[in-house]
């Protein structure tokens, strides 16, 4: 799943009883109950802040 924008990621991983996430340079991600991976993101008016670090995060949970 991903999570355009930080305040979204934001609202599930505060509904959601894993603490085991993970933010740094404007991306991140944290695994649900069910082992979905939730993908975030800060953007500045539609444009992504971190592409490199976005990209590097999907490639690693697409890879497993």
């Amino acid at each position: 799943m991903i999570c355009e924008g930080k305040s979204v990621f934001n609202h599930f991983k505060d509904n959601n009883s894993n603490t085991d996430f993970k933010w740094e340079n404007d991306c991140g991600s944290f695994k649900l109950n069910d082992d979905t991976i939730v993908i975030g993101y800060s953007r500045r008016f539609s444009n992504i802040r971190n592409k490199n670090g976005l990209s590097e995060l999907i490639i690693k949970h697409i890879a497993k």
